[in-house]
């Protein structure tokens, strides 16, 4: 294993990202609300709904590479590696089939679901930005479960915490320089896509991934 797992230091950190969640939860949605207004709070709710079930695509597959990374850790350097190289292949594979799959909705969510006059142009375009981030996030699950197969649960609960800080901050500096609800989603998917880019980085530089 990488480092010593203290359970203590885990559970406190665990703790402080779940209060840290639920305080800046209380305080963020009626911030969005008051700016994008119900209805555009509504179209959001379903595109992040919908594009969410493009975790139901993992199959499991996250949890089995934990298993054989906590396995091998220390004892297989090469065995893990592979796993996690087969694994990222995977969800590539994965994110076509999805990338496929999110292009037929796109082109029928007007008929899926019954948007308002005007709606539907705002849910289509949030539909494009959260499901082409959903899909390139998949192939970096492979880096996430390799670091949790390395007990960084610590580095993992601190990346979110600093997350969703971050998201607060930005979405209210945006918003009260005028902007509206691509603002939120662009502040969603950039700070998805640093996660991903840090969990690979921190793959590859700390724990040695090659």
């Amino acid at each position: 294993m990488s480092g010593k797992f203290n359970i203590k230091k885990e559970a406190l950190i665990s703790l402080i990202r779940i209060v840290t969640s639920v305080v800046i939860g209380f305080i963020t949605v009626p911030l969005i609300i008051r700016v994008i207004g119900k209805p555009g709070y509504g179209v959001l709710a379903i595109v992040l709904t919908v594009t969410s079930y493009s975790a139901l695509l993992q199959l499991g597959l996250g949890n089995t590479i934990v298993r054989y990374i906590a396995k091998y850790s220390g004892i297989n350097t090469q065995t893990e590696h592979q796993i996690v190289s087969m694994a990222f292949l995977f969800y590539c594979a994965i994110g076509f089939i999805a990338l496929v799959s999110a292009s037929f909705l796109y082109f029928r969510l007007g008929s899926i679901f019954q948007f308002e006059e005007g709606q539907l142009e705002t849910a289509k375009t949030l539909f494009l930005i959260y499901s082409l981030d959903a899909i390139i996030t998949l192939p970096f699950t492979a880096f996430y479960s390799f670091m949790k197969g390395h007990n960084q649960f610590s580095v993992f609960n601190i990346t979110l915490i600093t997350r969703t800080v971050l998201r607060l901050a930005l979405i209210y500096a945006l918003f009260r320089l005028g902007f509206g609800i691509f603002a939120l989603a662009a502040v969603d998917v950039s700070l998805n896509q640093c996660a991903n880019l840090f969990n690979f980085l921190y793959s590859r530089l700390k724990l040695k991934l090659q």
